[in-house]
């Protein structure tokens, strides 16, 4: 008997199938809208998405507190002003809330669209509308995770870094911990994005109860899920190298096309060289997007034969 992630490689296959052939152009093009939302281009790798894209403005300080009486005193030994506590905590606070909301509104149309596609793929019958109005109070659960989720990934890596500013042995001490502890954590992020939500779709269950649920049977059949890590390592990277091969070859025709348009009208007036490479860049974004649709439903019918296998 082999591994439930090895028999899902091909069965996958067969469920990609059934949903983009024949062809069509207005399923194609509704896997396109949810890829365009996903983010990517395909190469789906171990690291299941961030739950962020970037994080800005983290700010080194200098200034240096001496005194050792609390939080009170060393606040108002940098302002001066032991009046201005309060409110600057009150200031503090609010301004953290409003970019904690602010986080979870920009993971919201990722969150949703995971869930569209999941239910799409879950089911071969592509369904925008439907799907969207049955999770979209699931993808706000699923944000806020997402949110705390990559608070703890930025804050365990600033606290490594910050130990060899502190002592660059306690640095390396801590990275024998450090390394395991985020393989750890990186693999959760995995596992919930995998299953929890198909446990959400195909269980009828919240959240919480889907992330309980799912990890019990972690915990029983843990040689599967095991397994299942190394396979995904594997078929992310040959599909996400497979994606790569055919967009790389579609971008260069589109340079030798288009540049050369470039290069003919450019002769004339710079203005009419700007046209081909404005075109040139939409129809390949929008190529780009088309070209990809295989490889993910791929991706997440590899997804979704493994969580029939080991979930259910």
């Amino acid at each position: 008997m082999g591994f439930h992630s090895v028999e899902a490689i091909e069965d996958a296959v067969e469920r990609t199938k059934d949903i983009v052939l024949p062809f069509d152009l207005l399923t194609w093009t509704k896997l396109a809208v949810i890829i365009l939302f996903l983010g990517g281009a395909g190469f789906s790798t171990f690291f299941f998405n961030f739950p962020f894209t970037t994080f800005t403005g983290f700010e080194e300080s200098s200034t240096s507190i001496q005194s050792p009486t609390g939080f009170e005193s060393a606040f108002q030994a940098q302002t001066g002003s032991p009046e201005l506590v309060m409110p600057a905590l009150g200031i503090g606070m609010f301004v953290i809330s409003v970019a904690a909301i602010g986080l979870i509104i920009a993971m919201y149309p990722n969150s949703l669209a995971e869930f569209v596609m999941f239910g799409s793929v879950e089911s071969r019958d592509v369904q925008l509308r439907d799907n969207i109005s049955s999770y979209f109070v699931d993808a706000v659960k699923y944000s806020l995770f997402k949110a705390v989720y990559g608070l703890l990934v930025v804050g365990l890596l600033i606290a490594w870094l910050g130990s060899f500013a502190v002592q660059p042995i306690i640095g390396l001490l801590l990275t024998a911990v450090f390394i395991p502890l985020m393989i750890l954590v990186m693999v959760f992020g995995v596992l919930v994005h995998d299953f929890v939500l198909l446990k959400i779709i195909r269980g009828q269950k919240g959240f919480i109860e889907a992330v309980q649920s799912v990890f019990r049977t972690v915990r029983v059949e843990w040689r599967e899920v095991g397994v299942y890590i190394v396979v995904r390592v594997v078929i992310s990277w040959a599909v996400g190298l497979m994606s790569l091969t055919v967009i790389g070859s579609v971008s260069l025709l589109f340079i030798l096309v288009f540049g050369v348009l470039m290069l003919v009208l450019g002769l004339f007036s710079p203005i009419l060289a700007a046209v081909p490479a404005l075109l040139g860049l939409i129809l390949w974004v929008i190529t780009l997007l088309y070209l990809v649709v295989p490889f993910r439903t791929y991706m997440f019918s590899f997804f979704v034969e493994v969580y029939m296998r080991i979930f259910e």
